[in-house]
């Protein structure tokens, strides 16, 4: 009896549901690429926005520089606070900086060595600290060009050089104060240039030699 063969059908298995659950999770899960952007954080966005502002202040000021003919940094000294309160935006940015003409342009200028005696006045209290007495002191020793024994490897031509230097202090006058930012400062001293010069000239700038100073500006220098 010939047997009776069925012809072989392809049956496609039907995907079990764990399989179907692993597909749709991967399908749900989308590329690191394609993550939104994180929001930047509270501290980034205030960062961001004084950013922001001082690039605008510092736009303003430098419409009011061109407006007064401010070319170089140095003519920002003999700027007034009308002056800015006078151009647009100006009052605002006085405002935002304490009303300081200095405070305003040395922070949004800062790419310039700034001497606050320069400037139309100086803070309150400033010839009060002692440093700030120093600095100017030792500027205007610069500026009137003393003479200085640094380098002078002989002890006695030493000597002479600091002699020299301490003869140079001899013929400071008013002026040299006044004309240099230091009428403050002269004040300060109840305008005595002597005593101007022996709180601010350390002794041990003259080492290895004995300084004194006294109410008449008398010196005395020792050579070994």
């Amino acid at each position: 009896m010939a047997a009776f063969l069925r012809p072989h059908s392809t049956v496609t298995p039907s995907p079990s549901s764990a399989s179907v659950c692993f597909h749709r999770r991967l399908a749900s899960t989308s590329s690191p690429l394609e993550k939104t952007p994180s929001t930047p954080s509270p501290f980034a966005e205030i960062i961001i926005e004084s950013i922001k502002q001082r690039e605008s202040q510092k736009s303003t000021l430098e419409a009011i520089g061109r407006s007064l003919g401010v070319v170089e940094p140095s003519q920002w000294y003999s700027v007034s606070r009308r002056q800015l309160e006078q151009h647009e935006g100006g009052r605002s940015l006085l405002v935002a900086y304490g009303n300081s003409p200095q405070q305003l342009i040395a922070s949004l200028i800062d790419d310039y060595a700034w001497l606050p005696w320069l400037f139309n006045a100086v803070p309150k209290g400033f010839w009060h600290e002692h440093a700030n007495r120093v600095a100017f002191m030792q500027n205007l020793q610069e500026t009137l060009r003393f003479t200085s024994a640094q380098g002078a490897l002989h002890t006695r031509l030493r000597c002479l050089l600091v002699l020299i230097y301490v003869l140079d202090f001899y013929k400071l006058t008013k002026k040299d104060f006044v004309d240099h930012g230091g009428s403050g400062l002269l004040a300060f001293y109840k305008n005595s240039i002597a005593r101007a010069v022996e709180d601010t000239v350390a002794p041990d700038d003259f080492a290895p030699w004995l300084f004194k100073g006294s109410s008449s500006l008398s010196f005395e220098i020792v050579c070994n």
